[in-house]
């Protein structure tokens, strides 16, 4: 449903109004877009990875082990590699073997990047690792939305039928972007 537009506005011109909280519809909106599991389609949902790994400047400490990029390294080198070691906390969403969001030493907020469409359809949108909006299918086809960069916050309308997003313009600007995406 469209918001109604404010009577002083030029003709279709849409005016925004300031609300006192939550709308009421936006909890149950936020909780399927959001979710690990595809609204109305069992079985199909997102996979859960963290990997929590030990890096230096020239390797990773893996299972108790020490893998480094140096042919032989000495001990010096060795002891300089391993006092400079941090912890690196990577958490990974996977839709069939396709990443859908990775976050690194930062929490992974659900339905930033993402957003599931309405049930029973089993589709996704989501940001790529090149910032593209892409759409992944119940069978793992992927369909890039054409001139969608930048974006962020995909959210599709309660019918199926569109998809709004936001898109990076420049350093502090977005714009709220629409597109049809051809699918019921």
């Amino acid at each position: 449903m469209l918001p109604i537009a404010d009577r002083a506005a030029p003709p279709g011109h849409l005016v925004p109004t300031a609300i006192d909280g939550e709308p009421a519809w936006a909890s149950s909106y936020w909780l399927w877009k959001s979710s690990l599991f595809a609204p109305g389609v069992p079985g199909l949902q997102l996979e859960l990875e963290v990997r929590n790994e030990i890096k230096t400047a020239v390797g990773t400490v893996r299972d108790g082990g020490y893998s480094q990029s140096r042919a032989d390294p000495s001990r010096p080198q060795i002891e300089s590699d391993v006092a400079s070691a941090q912890n690196v906390k990577t958490t990974t969403l996977k839709l069939k073997r396709q990443i859908v969001a990775e976050a690194v030493n930062t929490n992974l907020v659900p339905g930033v990047s993402f957003g599931w469409a309405p049930a029973p359809m089993g589709v996704l949108a989501y940001v790529d690792a090149k910032k593209r909006l892409t759409l992944i299918d119940r069978q793992g086809r992927t369909r890039q939305v054409k001139g969608a960069a930048n974006a962020l916050l995909p959210a599709w309308s309660s019918d199926g039928t569109r998809l709004a997003f936001l898109q990076k313009k420049d350093k502090n600007k977005y714009a709220v972007m629409v597109v049809d995406v051809g699918l019921k």
